[in-house]
């Protein structure tokens, strides 16, 4: 899909989003419907669709992303250590591990920086 294919309007000027997946939109109306056109827009925070089936998934097509992006993740964490821990390598476990601390003091201090009104 291209990115002005998320979003399109209905001829009474609703608009609604299109599930990337069954390319219609999540209310089931085909884009290629008399009076419906694409708009030049994704859907975001400042641009929800109006029907009110399409505006619960307004996101869906970033949070499929980023969800296949985490699993993909996941699958690769899980085979590192896997192979790690038959391998009897700590000092590959322990620098995982570190790293991981480390990312993980790191967005906490950004976090924390964020909720007390400064940026990082």
């Amino acid at each position: 899909m291209e990115l002005h294919e998320f979003m399109l309007q209905s001829s009474t000027g609703k608009t609604h989003a299109v599930n990337p997946k069954t390319k219609k939109t999540y209310c089931g109306i085909d884009p290629d419907s008399p009076g419906w056109h694409f708009l030049d827009v994704i859907p975001s925070d400042q641009h929800k669709p109006s029907c009110s089936i399409c505006v619960v998934h307004y996101d869906d097509p970033l949070k499929e992303e980023l969800s296949q992006i985490a699993k993909d993740l996941r699958e690769s964490i899980n085979d590192f250590l896997c192979t790690r821990v038959i391998l009897k390598d700590t000092a590959a476990l322990s620098r995982f591990t570190e790293n991981i601390a480390t990312f993980m003091r790191n967005e906490r201090k950004i976090t924390e920086s964020k909720t007390n009104g400064t940026k990082s």
